[in-house]
């Protein structure tokens, strides 16, 4: 008979790996459109962001999304496009944010 500490321990274990592996298909998604878009492939997915082309579109923050279905992330990352960091501060009117 499984305790409920028991089905809590697996439910954690087969959330983390869904996470991890959600995550890293996003991070290869990101660059993967990235490159489609712009013809460079951006080795740290970390200078690349999701930006959603229409605000009202947006329900929640793709990174927020890495504990759902992959379906459910294809949904939003539908209304979005892949940008890099200084691109997206100038989209946004943030310039003044950029480093050297």
């Amino acid at each position: 008979m499984k305790t409920p500490e028991k089905i809590r321990k697996r439910e954690s274990a087969r959330k983390a790996r869904k996470r991890k592996e959600n995550r890293e298909r996003l991070r290869l998604m990101k660059q993967w459109r990235y490159f489609r878009r712009t013809g460079r492939w951006e080795w740290d997915p970390t200078h690349l962001h999701w930006h959603h082309r229409d605000p009202g579109m947006k329900t929640r923050k793709v990174c927020h999304l890495v504990t759902r279905s992959w379906k459910r992330i294809m949904q939003e990352i539908e209304h979005c496009v892949v940008l890099d960091r200084e691109e997206h501060l100038d989209l946004h009117g943030l310039s003044m944010l950029r480093t050297k």
